[in-house]
């Protein structure tokens, strides 16, 4: 039988993750669980992986947490005005959350027990808040910050109205559908932010 590739361990370590994560949540997404469903040692996933923290960051990745960060910038340097990145944000929120909201969840629950999981989580959070500040500027630019509201404070709004937990206690444990919470985001945020 041919030997795997790193790479193939590598993968298969990432999809064992996945699939416990969707099944289980974050109590039992432990290196050696993700061992035992993508049958190698428990060994194999520290040589990968060094931490659980670690491997969570890469399942991230792995699941385009990434790539959102990109099309997040984007959308904020490339939509027409500042009001319309302000919506396509809110629409990739609600897109996002509802594909990786066990994943995201199992994230934010570990983060709170593991110090190294909660610095990595923080690094996340500063880049998304990095984010809203560049819309924060772009509203400004534009002219459409309301008086006596500071960049600052703009990005820190949108950041936590945008935030994983307000999806998820809208969206999931509230039931509202997609639609009504980017609706009801964008509306709030529009009369807070601007003039």
């Amino acid at each position: 039988m041919p030997r795997r590739s790193t790479t193939d361990t590598h993968q298969r370590l990432l999809d064992a993750g996945r699939a416990l994560a969707e099944r289980v949540g974050a109590a039992e997404l432990t290196l050696e669980a993700v061992a035992r469903e993508a049958r190698v040692s428990r060994q194999t996933v520290y040589l990968h992986f060094k931490s659980r923290a670690r491997f969570f960051f890469a399942l991230a990745d792995a699941t385009g947490a990434d790539a959102v960060f990109g099309a997040a910038e984007a959308l904020v340097r490339d939509a027409p005005t500042a009001d319309a990145a302000l919506r396509r944000l809110i629409e990739l929120r609600a897109a996002r959350s509802a594909v990786s909201y066990k994943l995201t969840a199992a994230f934010h629950a570990v983060a709170h027990a593991d110090p190294e999981m909660a610095g990595l989580w923080d690094k996340r959070q500063v880049r998304r808040l990095h984010v809203f500040r560049a819309l924060a500027r772009r509203f400004h630019a534009e002219r459409r910050l309301r008086r006596g509201m500071s960049v600052d404070d703009a990005a820190a709004l949108m950041w936590a109205s945008l935030s994983f937990e307000n999806w998820y206690y809208l969206v999931h444990a509230n039931k509202w559908p997609a639609r009504r919470f980017v609706a009801r985001t964008h509306q709030m945020l529009v009369r807070a932010l601007t003039a």
